[in-house]
């Protein structure tokens, strides 16, 4: 099994000065590595054509672009497991005041609630190493059964690390504004959905 994972949003809660209302966590999981490489070949293909550089980011890809993006990835093989975050919500205030014990707490979570077993996961790294560390070693506690390996590996040469980036920022948008705009991407891919967590305590 081998999961890609990215987030949509930040751990901050100033809202009035931007702060996202959301954080969502993206798994996307495939089940034999035949179907990495496929997916990988199809989107480095779509990425050619639209001559895409260096990645494909939902927050900054032209709509057009975008649009290319979840058509070409419609029938591929992988599925969906994201978590969703309603920030104004949370109580826990040290989960509100501590961005990096936010992050591990809510990485762990939707690891441990997915369906995974001997995976190999690879996450969008951090430019702190002592960080990705910590990150490491908080997720695999008690998660020995469901990891296999674990893997920081930058976005911009992952096309799958790009694809959770896609799914986790589309899911963001939908949760955010559910109108007809929002579900337009997510409609490519909403069959895939395997698990939605909200957590709003």
């Amino acid at each position: 099994m081998f999961v890609f994972i990215d987030e949509s949003g930040d751990v901050g809660f100033k809202f009035k000065a931007g702060s996202s209302k959301f954080f969502v966590l993206s798994l996307i999981i495939f089940e034999t590595s035949d179907l990495v490489d496929k997916a990988d070949f199809v989107i480095q293909q779509q990425k050619n054509k639209d001559k895409i550089k260096p990645e494909y980011k939902l927050s900054k890809t032209k709509d057009v672009f975008k649009e290319n993006f979840f058509n070409c990835i419609k029938e591929l093989s992988f599925k969906i497991v994201s978590l969703i975050v309603e920030k104004e919500k949370l109580q826990n205030n040290e989960l509100k005041t501590k961005s990096k014990k936010f992050y591990n707490y809510f990485l762990r979570k939707v690891i441990e609630q997915s369906p995974l077993v001997n995976a190999s996961i690879k996450i969008d790294e951090s430019s702190n190493a002592e960080l990705q560390q910590q990150i490491k070693s908080y997720v695999k506690k008690n998660n020995y059964e469901k990891i296999k390996k674990f893997k920081f590996e930058d976005s911009k040469t992952n096309n799958l690390i790009q694809l959770a980036d896609m799914i986790a920022g589309a899911t963001n948008n939908f949760y955010l504004k559910r109108n007809k705009e929002s579900m337009r991407y997510r409609e490519f891919f909403k069959d895939k959905i395997v698990l939605e967590i909200v957590f709003k305590g």
